[in-house]
């Protein structure tokens, strides 16, 4: 049989609505995943989908830890498939590279986030990420989340589960062009709102008066005539403040 092209299969993949990113671990190639919190099996992600396909059974826990390379974010965690007679499991978040809470004596106040997924919850087919970080009792987020390095606890009390995850990690998007033009807008505006520094305005004394004699409204008639630049002043000097020179007391 002819295999089919690179875009053919893609094609064929968003037909029928499989997951066709890159699978990062499968049990049934590379193994069972480990079930040490402490030694959690280690799976590289990249920006695209990256397809994690495992199975738990019988209070069997599954820990995996991945990294969330600098510059992108986590923006989804998608259930892309679920097969158990059990419909409901387990999965809880924290941030690092071990899993530090216990399966019995769990604090949920260390987990980041948790929340039950398969097909008792709705949720087959959908992104958890964001019900995750709404767990009740947990320290909570918003998704997307931020490059770094995190740790899943997946368990299943019951009968054999196999799921399948889709880790979608994107590239943290740059400022669009409107956004830096909206900045620099702005940024000129402050500037444009800046005053100048009012120049000061000098008075010429007349006949000995004081600088203060240069305001009629505020000096007394024996200080004698003011100048005509003072006249062309409108000054909103306080008059109570406005004291005449020795020099003018004298001329008094």
């Amino acid at each position: 049989m002819r295999p089919l092209s690179v875009c053919a299969l893609w094609a064929a993949c968003w037909s029928a609505n499989i997951a066709c990113g890159s699978v990062v671990w499968d049990e049934s190639v590379n193994g069972d995943l480990s079930g040490n919190r402490l030694a959690p099996t280690a799976i590289a992600i990249a920006v695209g989908d990256n397809e994690l396909v495992g199975s738990v059974k019988g209070g069997e826990l599954d820990y995996v830890t991945f990294t969330v390379p600098a510059g992108a974010v986590l923006s989804k965690l998608v259930l892309e498939s679920f097969t158990s007679t059990d419909q409901i499991a387990f999965i809880a978040i924290q941030n690092g590279a071990t899993f530090t809470e216990p399966a019995v004596g769990t604090v949920t106040a260390n987990l980041l986030g948790y929340t039950h997924f398969g097909p008792g919850e709705g949720n087959v087919g959908t992104d958890i990420l964001d019900d995750m970080g709404t767990g009740a009792g947990a320290q909570g987020f918003t998704p997307p989340l931020p490059a770094g390095a995190y740790a899943l606890w997946i368990q299943q009390l019951s009968s054999l589960t196999s799921y399948q995850f889709d880790f979608v990690v994107s590239n943290v998007p740059e400022p669009s062009a409107a956004a830096l033009a909206g900045g620099a807008v702005a940024v000129s505006v402050v500037i444009a709102g800046w005053r100048r520094p009012r120049k000061r305005v000098k008075y010429r004394a007349v006949r000995g008066h004081s600088r203060a004699a240069a305001f009629p409204a505020a000096c007394p008639k024996r200080f004698g005539r003011y100048s005509a630049e003072a006249r062309r002043d409108d000054s909103p000097l306080d008059a109570a403040r406005i004291k005449p020179s020795s020099s003018a007391k004298r001329a008094g």
